[in-house]
């Protein structure tokens, strides 16, 4: 097991070297054998008891442990993602965006109607609804798109990927090294990021609520009580005003 973490932590330098020196296809053949052996190693995980309880310098370090792969998880995450820590536009793709006099008329109107030339048809609200409506209250408050947009969407897909799969992770008793690995692999696999990129709030948002909503109805499976079942109501909700696809997911 020793030799399989020092494998994969020489793999992980490999990596970032050969991209530092544009060589992206030994990049991807390192990142496959990294991606192998994570699985390997998650195997042995998964089989090993806990009836042997660790000591104290072995739950000392494990602490550590924890705290540098989440430094490790939020440095890589911003650097990913750096446009969203910085000011500036946020629309791209698909991304929405509202002009401060849009969101002056926002209560100008009946809500019923679409308001940009397309008079009797369905309003733009009820899409993502009610997160389109925080969305434009919002800015009827005097905030602008490209914080909006950051509060609503983006900011709370990226952290809760992050801490949905480290808690879905917890809840099954896996080690340090397994629950960093999964919040890590993913709130920064290719899926995820190409879903910022294009702009797909919506579905973004639902990829970080999945993992917990999933969690919540695994433990009403198992435990049914009236609060376990308002906490799975509150996260399944949730994930479908999102997105309402990965809803359906999570019930199969």
């Amino acid at each position: 097991m020793r030799l399989g973490f020092l494998a994969i932590i020489l793999n992980v330098f490999l990596i970032i070297a050969a991209l530092f020196l544009s060589r992206f296809g030994i990049a991807e053949k390192l990142g496959n054998i990294l991606i192998f052996l994570s699985f390997f190693i998650i195997f042995f995980q998964i089989r090993k008891t806990n009836s042997i309880k660790p000591d104290s310098k072995v739950r000392e370090l494990s602490k550590w442990l924890v705290v540098l792969g989440f430094a490790g998880i939020f440095v890589s995450v911003i650097l990913a993602f750096r446009p969203i820590f910085l000011p500036g536009p946020l629309v791209w793709g698909d991304a929405p965006y509202i002009s401060n006099e849009s969101f002056k008329n926002f209560l100008a109107e009946p809500l019923v109607w679409e308001s940009r030339g397309r008079l009797g048809v369905a309003n733009d609200l009820y899409f993502l609804f009610p997160l389109t409506l925080i969305y434009n209250f919002l800015g009827f408050l005097g905030l602008g798109n490209d914080l909006v947009i950051r509060l609503v969407f983006y900011l709370p897909a990226i952290f809760l990927a992050i801490f949905s799969a480290w808690k879905f992770s917890q809840y099954f008793n896996f080690s340090p090294v397994v629950k960093i690995f999964t919040a890590f692999l993913y709130s920064l696999n290719t899926y995820f990021i190409i879903l910022i990129d294009g702009g797909q709030v919506g579905v973004s948002l639902a990829y970080g609520l999945f993992p917990l909503a999933l969690l919540g109805l695994h433990k009403l499976i198992e435990k049914k009580s009236p609060k376990q079942f308002l906490i799975s109501l509150i996260s399944f909700m949730f994930l479908t005003m999102a997105y309402v696809r990965f809803a359906a997911i999570a019930l199969l």
